[in-house]
């Protein structure tokens, strides 16, 4: 029986993420969630959504999907210069596999696609 915790929110626009942390900041985010009467997923997840905002200032979402299609096409150029490069078509293939597995949202994918480069 949980006594100190009784704090619960389930939602179903969450997406779990996980993450180790050293023994010391488990032990410290442990003490503080028991302390302030908070669990240490509303905590860290807060904490997140306060960087994720903060970022988005200065990196936006257009400049990251950029950031991604520019190191996809870094990455074919070069297996084109090591005569690895797989056909278009089935690189496109991989690479929106490898997206969707990510959790990339559709909208994302189809835009990183377009700007592959053959």
């Amino acid at each position: 029986m949980a006594i100190l915790r009784k704090i619960s929110t389930r939602k179903e626009d969450y997406k779990l993420i996980g993450v180790s942390v050293r023994r010391w900041v488990h032990e410290y985010l442990t003490l503080y969630t028991l302390a302030k009467d908070c669990t240490k997923s509303i905590l860290l997840r807060d904490m997140v959504e306060k960087l994720i905002i903060e970022k988005r200032e200065a990196e936006t979402d257009a400049i990251l999907i950029t950031e991604v299609s520019n190191r996809l096409n870094t990455i074919r150029y070069n297996e084109k210069i090591e005569g690895k490069a797989l056909p278009i078509e089935k690189y496109k293939l991989e690479v929106e596999k490898e997206l969707k597995t990510r959790g990339l949202k559709q909208t994302y994918i189809e835009i990183i696609l377009s700007e592959i480069l053959p």
